[in-house]
């Protein structure tokens, strides 16, 4: 970013006067370091998952490629629990770490059938959560600007998606649009901060040192707590909330939803080709023959051409 993004970032910043807020913008303000449903993991082990009907809650084990375990109606912690519940207490023991989003019932359910494993924060789902903070401040000070919602011409409507791009993936001409439209629609500076407040959330994942992450995660949520800007006050209780399942992510980094969110898109995959299904043990016996363990000994069969009718 050019001297002239920053000058107009510093302006915003001082106008606000934040304590809070100060020190987390202006590290996000130079770009992030240049460093490179449920999610459980077994010792050894298997992909496994539960989902939860209409595909919301998950479980899943990591370690090879993902495989449907099980699949059981409701979408609560209270359910995941009685299926932990339900499993001997041998493969219970094996979980180590558990990945989860930021959904309380779920984090009950872990920490309630499985207290030997380490939760972790999703870290598309911390993103998210930065993210919907940076729109939900664009949309409050567009609408205190111009007196409706976001219309072509308007200055932050028109970067909106440019907001949530990280910085470091920004062209020249984006970070031109993003400066001008700031410039223009930000008078006090409060989206130039949440934007900031985003690329410091993002670049913590970048972090080769897992101390320091530690240590900077500390740092951005204490200031969020005391930030003016209500939304980013919002997010940094969010955080603080689950703040040990956050950084335990920079001792686990391998350890996501992703094998899950993939496995959760074959399933919807199969229930579209099937144009949906009235009976729940057949969706069920259908989803663990095409994803789940009744296959995982099957082998792909041969496809075989028409044999010529004559050989030369």
């Amino acid at each position: 970013m050019n001297m002239t993004g920053k000058v107009a970032f510093a302006i915003g910043l001082a106008a606000l006067g934040l304590t809070g807020c100060n020190e987390a913008s202006r590290r996000a303000l130079t770009g992030p370091p240049q460093h490179d449903t449920q999610t459980v993991e077994l010792d050894k082990a298997e992909m496994v998952r539960v989902e939860m009907r209409m595909g919301a809650g998950e479980l899943n084990v990591a370690g090879g490629s993902a495989r449907l375990l099980d699949v059981v109606e409701g979408r609560s912690g209270t359910v995941l629990a009685t299926w932990l519940a339900d499993r001997d207490q041998a493969w219970r023991v094996g979980i180590t770490t558990a990945s989860l989003d930021p959904f309380r019932g779920y984090a009950t359910a872990l920490s309630n059938q499985l207290p030997g494993a380490v939760r972790v924060l999703d870290p598309f789902h911390v993103v998210r959560l930065a993210l919907a903070a940076v729109d939900d401040v664009r949309r409050r000070v567009q609408q205190a600007q111009t007196g409706h919602r976001g219309r072509a011409g308007d200055p932050l409507y028109g970067i909106r998606r440019v907001l949530r791009r990280r910085v470091d993936h920004l062209s020249i001409k984006a970070r031109t649009r993003l400066e001008a439209g700031l410039v223009a629609g930000d008078p006090d500076g409060e989206v130039s901060i949440a934007w900031t407040i985003a690329q410091q959330v993002m670049s913590l994942y970048q972090l080769a040192d897992p101390d320091q992450a530690r240590t900077q995660a500390a740092e951005l949520i204490a200031a969020l707590r005391s930030c003016p800007i209500p939304e980013l006050a919002r997010l940094g209780r969010t955080l603080h909330a689950w703040r040990d399942e956050l950084v335990a992510h920079f001792a686990h980094p391998d350890v996501s939803n992703g094998p899950t969110e993939n496995l959760n898109l074959k399933i919807k995959n199969t229930k579209r080709i099937a144009r949906g299904y009235r009976n729940f043990d057949h969706y069920r016996l259908r989803l663990l023959l095409n994803h789940g363990r009744i296959r995982q000994a099957h082998s792909p069969t041969r496809i075989r051409t028409r044999a010529p009718r004559f050989v030369a």
